[in-house]
């Protein structure tokens, strides 16, 4: 399994059409539709997951059920691995027993949209904690294997956990985008020198921008 270099660039929304105007120039082209990303996260009682993030730690784990477009038949059960800068995922872990599921509703500002079941626990001890959704779009230099992809409309929920079932309500969180950068980690020299540009053009900033994290610092 091959890792790659993941590296988040935040800029403000109004400068979107002119960071997809600098891919555009570097020949950096849309790849795929824009889809709508729906996450689920795990955490334990400790924040385990949480605190590592915050702090850097190099070796460090995410767990999260993902699913696209409200496609709900096809979740899918993911764990983020992170060793210092670089990253991979594994995914589809069919070892959940089913009987430990319970049912979730998912709303988006106050409005009801459906159900998914998903596991109660994972791992013995992680529980179903935030919830996150955006819009991403795709970009390509694919003779290099380098994406690029573009966050926007980015909303966060608290899972409220009940005996029986439990709640997701999406509310939008922010007027700022995330640019991402993907690459093998045998490549360095041409993404980093593509991003600084595109830094320089629109302001875009470096940062350890994590979802998760501010999730839980916004509905926690």
């Amino acid at each position: 399994m091959s890792s790659r270099y993941e590296r988040k660039f935040c800029f403000n929304v109004s400068q979107l059409n002119l960071v997809e105007a600098c891919l555009r120039s570097f020949d950096i082209l849309e790849a795929y539709p824009q889809r709508s990303v729906f996450s689920i996260y795990y955490e334990s009682q400790n924040f385990i997951s949480f605190h590592d993030s915050n702090a850097g730690i190099g070796d460090r784990l995410k767990r999260r059920i993902r699913w696209y477009n409200d496609k709900i038949d096809n979740l899918i059960f993911e764990k983020k691995i992170k060793n210092n800068e670089l990253g991979y995922k594994i995914n589809n872990f069919n070892q959940i027993p089913k009987s430990n599921n319970i049912e979730t509703k998912v709303y988006y500002h106050g409005k009801y949209k459906y159900k998914i079941p998903i596991p109660k626990v994972w791992d013995i001890c992680y529980v179903p904690v935030v919830a996150v959704l955006y819009d991403r779009k795709y970009f390509n230099i694919f003779e290099k294997d380098i994406r690029f992809t573009i966050d926007k409309n980015i909303s966060y929920s608290r899972v409220v956990n009940y005996s029986k079932y439990s709640t997701v309500n999406y509310l939008l969180s922010q007027n700022s985008c995330v640019l991402e950068v993907k690459y093998d980690s045998k490549l360095e020299t041409l993404p980093n020198n593509i991003m600084k540009k595109i830094s320089l053009l629109t302001g875009a900033r470096y940062s350890r921008h994590s979802k998760f994290c501010n999730a839980i610092e916004e509905r926690w």
